[in-house]
């Protein structure tokens, strides 16, 4: 995401937040979390063109735009169910940032075996495991991370959550890793920091 400066001004519907503090208090963690670790600010919005809206009212899914949008504010959507780990409001702030699925990855058939007959025949379910080309300069010359808060768990969008993956490594080690998601790993503060404060 290309920002005036590394200060990201961001608007939080209050309102809709209003009914449990809880979910609030998870949005403020994962902020303040990134902020910790890497040079990237949030700040609440006066007049920007540019700005986050975090709210919950635009659905049922967890999602956020990738990177800013040319124009307009870039949104984030976190229904309750989106608020209960800081793990989850962080991935979707890694998209605001301009990240995508580290499963998505041009290099990613070396590491890991998509198992499309277990995906769920959805044109949306089926997007989330196309490998993006051109990728960007994002995670390299970084090494594909299995633990990455950008990584989907194994069974995600599975036709049988529980019995069928839809995702399995190549080395077998690594399916204790993959797609945790309940914080950032060492690669993914190296990929924030190659990104935004190498500068």
């Amino acid at each position: 995401m290309v920002t005036d400066g590394l200060m990201l001004p961001y608007r939080t519907c209050l309102m809709e937040f209003l009914e449990n503090a809880t979910e609030l208090s998870t949005i403020n963690d994962a902020i303040d979390l990134l902020s910790t670790v890497s040079c990237v600010r949030f700040t609440r919005r006066t007049s920007e063109l540019h700005y986050l809206v975090i709210t919950n009212k635009l659905g049922t899914e967890c999602w956020a735009d990738t990177g800013r949008q040319r124009r307009g504010p870039t949104y984030m959507n976190l229904p309750k169910r989106c608020t209960k780990r800081v793990g989850t409001v962080l991935h979707e702030l890694l998209h605001v940032l301009g990240f995508l699925h580290q499963h998505t990855r041009p290099d990613r058939d070396q590491y890991l075996c998509v198992l499309y007959e277990h995906v769920r025949p959805h044109p949306i379910a089926l997007y989330h495991y196309e490998i993006v080309r051109p990728w960007t300069d994002q995670a390299f010359p970084l090494p594909y991370d299995f633990a990455s808060i950008m990584h989907y768990t194994p069974e995600m969008y599975s036709v049988a959550p529980g019995r069928l993956p839809t995702m399995v490594p190549r080395h077998p080690w690594s399916m204790v890793a993959i797609g945790h998601q309940a914080r950032l790993t060492e690669y993914d503060v190296l990929a924030i920091q190659f990104l935004y404060c190498l500068c």
